[in-house]
């Protein structure tokens, strides 16, 4: 499921679909992945396309993690072609939480 509420669409069909196991239902924050996966490109001066395996975890609009734990960029792990720890956890962090904030330039 994706989309607003994605996380209350999910509960929904958990609780009256029984014969759909758990573990297959899942909440995509399109949003969130987007906005995070245009500020790794953007950062490394790559093209979006390039970027993969970003997870977002959490709650739509509340508590949500972007996480680069698998991610790569042009197939090398991001976190190495960022070079950045202090970016990626204080300013890469809050671009899917808070829409708001601009995605942030090299």
């Amino acid at each position: 499921m994706v989309g607003p509420g994605v996380n209350t669409d999910c509960q929904i069909v958990s609780a009256f679909a029984p014969n759909v196991a758990r573990w297959n239902i899942t909440g995509l924050s399109r949003l969130e992945y987007n906005r995070g996966v245009g500020a790794l490109a953007n950062r490394a001066n790559v093209s979006v396309d390039t970027v993969h395996n970003l997870a977002v975890w959490g709650s739509m609009g509340k508590v949500e993690v972007l996480d680069t734990s698998n991610c790569t960029i042009e197939g090398n792990p991001a976190r190495e072609v960022i070079g950045d720890d202090e970016w990626l956890s204080k300013i890469f962090a809050k671009v899917g939480l808070k829409p708001q904030i601009p995605v942030p330039k090299p």
